[in-house]
This record gives structure tokens, sequence and C-alpha cells, in this order.
């Protein structure tokens, strides 16, 4: 300790005090007070106690009087390392946090409101949503576990999993696929819901949609992705944006695949070369 400087000692004393709860008072309370008299220490103050004594310690607001306008967290919270010489940190490009949404039901409700409309020319989605689910969901999952014409390049670990060694419950794969014709339909009813910025549109070209106006035609491209490339059946069970790409545009989506596959291969190449 003796070699210590100051700043490094004060960090030690303020990481300790953390650790047992203490949180750091707001601008508006009372700062902790450096005493250079040491007959103002407390007399019960523990022997070894450095100078820096914070005046409040971790408390608990009642539970009558909690809500969520004096909220805070007691838990100990780890703090970054701050370089007191480096320059002043640049400003975020958005704005300040606004509190527009009160409740998760409004914040879900902007998050899934729709950006690009649905593919609404299919003249086959209520017989699909009415009649269809059921094999729908049964070729979707044979598709994903369908090995007869993998394209995965040899190391990948998306081969690995269905080719080598089983890693998947065979019911979330089931489940999956369930999700997987929900998306599907809902690329037709409810259009594209998810930030713009990651939706792929292709307006000419052999990756364009061929299924804009069918959805069993959506659902047999869908199909026919997932039994060559497993790599989308990664997309499936991780849903979000990966599989909203997959049902949105299936061709895109398995030639994104391709691209990584061949992009890997030629950063596996230059690897071993180095290597040798």
């Amino acid at each position: 300790i003796g070699r210590m400087s100051e700043l490094d000692m004060d960090k030690m004393y303020h990481d300790l005090m953390r650790s047992h709860g203490f949180r750091p008072v707001s601008s508006s309370a009372p700062t902790a007070t450096l005493l250079d008299d040491v007959a103002a220490v407390p007399s019960n103050m523990p022997s070894g106690t450095p100078s820096a004594i914070p005046v409040t310690g971790p408390t608990t607001i009642p539970s009558e009087t909690l809500n969520e306008n004096n909220y805070t967290p007691i838990a100990w919270e780890p703090q970054p390392d701050v370089d007191p010489n480096a320059p002043p940190p640049p400003q975020p490009i958005y704005p300040a946090y606004t509190g527009q949404f009160q409740s998760g039901p409004a914040a879900r409700a902007y998050r899934k409101r729709n950006r690009i409309a649905p593919k609404s020319l299919a003249s086959d989605v209520e017989r699909v949503k009415r009649y269809g689910r059921m094999y729908w969901v049964r070729r979707i999952y044979e598709s994903m576990i369908d090995i007869s014409n993998v394209s995965d390049s040899a190391n990948s670990i998306h081969r690995t999993r269905f080719m080598v060694e089983q890693a998947f419950n065979p019911l979330d794969l089931e489940a999956a696929a369930h999700h997987v014709f929900d998306e599907a339909l809902a690329v037709h009813e409810r259009g594209w819901v998810r930030p713009t910025i990651y939706h792929k549109k292709v307006v000419r070209g052999k990756l364009t949609d061929v299924s804009e106006k069918c959805l069993e035609r959506r659902l047999a491209r869908i199909c026919l992705c997932l039994q060559q490339k497993k790599a989308t059946v990664d997309d499936a069970l991780r849903g979000g944006v990966t599989l909203a790409l997959l049902c949105d545009n299936p061709e895109a989506r398995g030639f994104t695949k391709l691209s990584n596959n061949a992009g890997n291969a030629k950063r596996g190449e230059r690897l071993r070369a180095a290597k040798e």
C-alpha cells in the first residue's frame, strides 16, 4: 500500500466500500468528507479506516414509500476504470433518454409496429392458415433434420450439430418449426416489424423474392433452404431478425449463408498459409 498513489488508494477504498453495499451519494445529497483532523474521526470507527468517511451507507427505502420515481438499486455495481488524464469522452450521437414508454406493453407495441407493408398479393394465405399448419410444420421439421444434401462447409458447427453429434432437443426443433410457419405467414399478413436497417430489399436478379404471391411457395423455398443449409436452421432456432430474414426472402438468406461459407474458407486458407 505504501507504494500506491493517492488515486489508486482512493479507488481501492471506494471499490471496498461498494463491495460492502455502500453506494455513491447523489449530487443533491452530502458527499464524502475528507477529515484531516484525526480527532474528528468518530471514536467507534474501526482502525485502519481511510480518512474519506462516507456520510451515507446502503439505505433501503421503506416498501410503503417505494415507487418507480424513487427506486434505486441497492446491489453493488462495478465501476469502469477511468483515466483522469484522458480527454473528455465523445458525446453520443443519439438523443438523451425521453421516457416515452411508461410500460413494457407500450414499448412492445412500438417495437412490433409495421415498418414495411405485408406481401398481401398471395391468394392462398387463408387456406394454408386454416388447413396447412400440421402439414407444413412436419415438412419444416423434416427439412431441418435432413442431411442428404448439406452444403455447409466441412468444419461448420452447424453441419456438425446435424451430421455428427446431436446437439438439440428434438422438441425444440419441432417447436421452432411452428415458429417458422407463423413467421412465414406473418410475411403476408403482418409485414416487416423489425428495424428497417436489417431488412434486405432485393429488386432484381436471382435473389429477388419469388414467393410474393404464394405462401405455399414461400414455405417450400424455406424448406429447401433448411434442408441444404443448416446455418439457416440456426436462424430458425434463434428467432428474431435472423428468422424474419429467412422467411421474408429464403433466396437471399440462403445466398448469404453460401457467401459466408466461401468467406470462411478463404480466411481459413490464409490462416493456414500464414502458419506455414
